[in-house]
């Protein structure tokens, strides 16, 4: 759990991380994307490695998270807000001191 003073800093790399998904995840193949995304599905609840995910959930997932996507697709990454600072989303540098 990162600290509330990190929480919009936290939100808005998420929100870009969404954008550049929707922007480039759906070229890999099928089969690439489809295991890819099983494994997205895994990482974001925690699950660990031992057993197969639930099939239905991850499909209702997918769909849900493909529907997002479409709605960001366009839109510009945004800036990143830390501390007292607003940094470009490109700016690795700044970010990591």
């Amino acid at each position: 759990m990162l600290p509330a003073r990190f929480d919009a800093f936290a939100q808005a790399v998420r929100r870009n991380c969404h954008i550049a998904d929707a922007r480039y995840a759906r070229e890999m193949t099928m089969c690439t994307y489809l295991l890819e995304m099983r494994e997205f599905y895994r990482w974001e609840r925690s699950l660990d490695f031992g057993g197969a995910p639930p099939q239905a959930e991850v499909g209702a997932w997918i769909s849900e998270r493909e529907a997002l996507w479409e709605g960001l697709a366009d839109q510009d990454f945004g800036r990143l807000p830390l501390g007292a600072c607003d940094l470009d989303a490109f700016a690795v540098d700044a970010v990591n001191r």
